[in-house]
């Protein structure tokens, strides 16, 4: 698993959310 931060459609930046890969 790794964090990944993730942006909304705004560019606002969300908080960190975890992936499985």
């Amino acid at each position: 698993m790794f964090s990944l931060e993730v942006q909304d459609l705004d560019g606002n930046t969300l908080e960190p959310v975890w992936m499985k890969m």
